[in-house]
This record gives structure tokens, C-alpha cells and sequence, in this order.
């Protein structure tokens, strides 16, 4: 897993550095090779996926890594894979969505602002003692 994520971690280094996505026609052949080498949710739009993140440099992505229960879950058809809780993956996934609680600091938030939730850059509680890889500075394998 580790070496998955240096590797897509380079990628999207070299992606975000050469301008890639700044380019329409870089874009579409982007998107024509991930289609064909990586099977993906049904109806994503890559392009418009690729539009969003344009401006996104490599040091602002994050690689994180499931909980996992065993590496070598015996599969009918293809060897093996790695066994998962999918109520371990959910709650790990709503860890990383959802901000930490702030100590009560006395301050009480006006009416006009109660109810509603602000996402700040925070850090967010790690599950394992394995430092995340970012995609800053990790140039790509050729």
C-alpha cells in the first residue's frame, strides 16, 4: 500500500507541476489511459473531477490508509485480498470528513451562526503510527 501511494503520490506531483490539468487536450488523454487501466465508479466525470483540482499542488494531497483486518483474505476468483470492516472504514473515513471538537473556550456563538458547521485545516487523528505520504515533492517513477 505504502508503495501504491509513493507511486500515485509522484504521479500526481508530475500531473500537478507540468500543468496537465491546465490543458484540455492533456485532460482528454488523461482521462482516455485512466479509463482504460483503472476501473472507476460508474458515471464519475473525470473531466469535470479534473477541472475542479486544476490549481491543486502536490503538497495539498494526502495519502491515508484504511483500517484493515488481514492483508491475505482468500478470494474465489483472483488469489487474495485485504480483509476490511466496512463500520471501520466508514468511521475512519467520518474521522478525516469531520473536524476535532474545540475546548469550550466561554465564548458563545451568535444565534445567526448556530447550526452551522465550518471545516477548518485541521489535524486529524491518527489511527495508525504510520506517518501519511503527500504527493509534495516525490517525483514520479518512470
Amino acid at each position: 500500500v505504502r508503495r501504491q501511494q509513493a507511486f500515485l503520490a509522484g504521479l500526481a506531483n508530475r500531473m500537478f507541476s507540468a500543468g496537465t490539468l491546465a490543458d484540455p487536450m492533456k485532460v482528454t488523454d488523461l482521462v482516455t489511459a485512466l479509463t482504460k487501466a483503472v476501473v472507476l465508479d460508474k458515471g464519475w466525470d473525470l473531466i469535470g473531477f479534473a477541472q475542479q483540482i486544476n490549481g491543486l499542488t502536490g503538497d495539498r494531497i494526502e495519502f491515508r490508509t484504511i483500517p484493515t483486518i488481514r492483508p491475505n483474505l482468500a478470494t474465489p476468483s483472483d488469489g487474495s485480498a485485504v480483509e476490511v470492516n466496512p463500520a471501520q472504514v466508514k468511521a475512519f473515513v467520518q474521522d478525516l470528513l469531520t473536524p476535532p471538537a474545540q475546548e469550550d473556550t466561554g465564548v458563545t456563538t451568535p444565534p445567526e451562526a448556530q447550526g452551522r458547521k465550518t471545516v477548518q485545516n485541521q489535524p486529524v487523528q491518527k489511527i495508525a503510527n504510520v506517518q501519511p505520504i503527500d504527493a509534495g515533492g516525490i517525483p514520479c517513477v518512470d
